[in-house]
């Protein structure tokens, strides 16, 4: 018997487990052309999901534990430009794209993996560090600013 599958629908989820500080399309992206922000810079309206973790300020994206939210507004095709910065050793979150509206990013979606790479085990893959489409496109270590 096949198995019968649901498209993903297109949808953008931020996964931040702990520690990390956001600034989701900054107003210096916005103001490019064909460019606009998907967080308003105040608080979470157009966010949705476990917000109990998260708040605005100072024009960011904080989450103070672990959650995800998913914004409310579907997206087709896109370009998406953000910022990050993780507040905690170890810190290991993502970005998810293409996730349903209930869904794990790195299964049921596309999860770009953000996370605290000086500090993975060794033996870490490729695949896991920061950049990589988890699982799924790995990346070439050692391209993260500190």
């Amino acid at each position: 018997m096949e198995q019968q599958t649901t498209p993903a629908r297109p949808v953008l989820a931020v996964v931040f487990l702990l520690g990390c500080l956001s600034s989701l399309l900054s107003p210096a992206f916005a103001e490019e052309e064909g460019f606009r922000p998907i967080f308003n810079g105040k608080d979470l309206s157009g966010w949705y999901g476990d917000v109990n973790g998260w708040k605005a300020k100072d024009g960011m994206m904080i989450c103070d534990e672990a959650g995800t939210i998913w914004t409310e507004e579907e997206f087709d095709n896109f370009i998406l430009r953000f910022e990050f910065m993780l507040m905690a050793p170890g810190a290991n979150n993502g970005l998810g794209v293409r996730l349903p509206r209930a869904g794990f990013a790195a299964y049921d979606g596309m999860e770009i993996q953000i996370w605290d790479d000086p500090s993975a085990p060794e033996g870490t893959g490729d695949y896991q560090l920061t950049g990589a489409v988890y699982g799924l496109a790995a990346v070439k270590p050692g391209h993260v600013k500190p």
